[in-house]
């Protein structure tokens, strides 16, 4: 697959393509470049087959970053962790988790229990899979156990602490190249 992801920001858009942003949302806004369903007017997504139409009807040149290897977008919710060879934003307050996730498409949401509460994180982990503006990412549910835990094979999985940062990295990488389903 040429894309990395399913779902592209504008801002996602305008770097691949290495164009300004306000000519991304005025191809958006002419309709030359067709928005995901889901879209929220102030927040545009982009499928990667529309993008890879538009590119195409344009007769761009793929760049290298469409083509090569990327590190997967995380989305953090609680204390601030470093993930090796991850692309690591941090939320804590359910303000912040919304204006982040306005902004960015992740491949994968971390929800931290351990700093963060049981219900702010089954609010989160609702809207990410009811609504497909987030672009469906894997949510991983970080919980205390002694025991072993299922780690689960739809959109939400638990993982027992402690955990491995490297295990937890080749999680997300995993989910990089992941299908959307629409």
């Amino acid at each position: 697959m040429l894309f990395k992801r399913s779902l592209y920001t504008a801002n996602d858009v305008a770097g691949v393509l290495k164009m300004d942003t306000e000519r991304v949302l005025d191809h958006i806004a002419s309709g030359e470049l067709e928005t995901f369903h889901a879209s929220h007017p102030r927040w545009p997504r982009v499928h990667y087959t529309a993008l890879l139409r538009f590119i195409r009807e344009r007769g761009i040149i793929l760049p290298n970053e469409l083509v090569e290897p990327a590190q997967p977008k995380v989305l953090w919710v609680g204390k601030t962790v470093f993930i090796p060879q991850c692309d690591v934003h941090t939320a804590v307050r359910i303000t912040e988790v919304a204006a982040v996730l306005c902004e960015h498409v992740f491949d994968v949401v971390v929800l931290d229990q351990l700093t963060i509460s049981a219900q702010d994180a089954a609010l989160i982990a609702r809207e990410l899979v009811t609504d497909p503006f987030h672009g469906q990412p894997r949510i991983i549910h970080l919980v205390r156990s002694t025991q072993k835990v299922p780690v689960g094979d739809g959109q939400s999985i638990m993982l027992p602490m402690p955990f491995s940062v490297q295990e937890l990295s080749k999680l997300c990488y995993k989910e990089l190249g992941r299908e959307f389903k629409q």
